[in-house]
């Protein structure tokens, strides 16, 4: 993804079954991973949940989203969108 060189919002699109039954994380080029509800608290209630990253400027960054749920929680990624101002 394509940064600015500091704090940047970004959209993340994903749907969750379960919000009760585990927990999603973001992480920016390879840095500590943040718990989404912890950066936004509608994390797990709607399909689109915007967060502030920090980004490196260039095309250079490398997001990653995971969970700590098992399969069965229904946590879907539909992609990741820059806000443009």
């Amino acid at each position: 993804m394509t940064g600015l060189g500091g704090p940047q919002w970004v959209q993340l699109h994903y749907r969750v079954a379960n919000p009760a039954a585990g927990e999603a994380y973001v992480s920016v080029n390879d840095e500590v991973a943040y718990n989404i509800s912890s950066l936004n608290d509608r994390a797990g209630y709607h399909d689109i949940v915007p967060v502030e990253l920090n980004l490196r400027e260039g095309a250079v960054n490398k997001i990653m989203f995971g969970t700590n749920a098992g399969e069965d929680t229904g946590i879907v990624l539909d992609g990741i969108e820059m806000v443009e101002d």
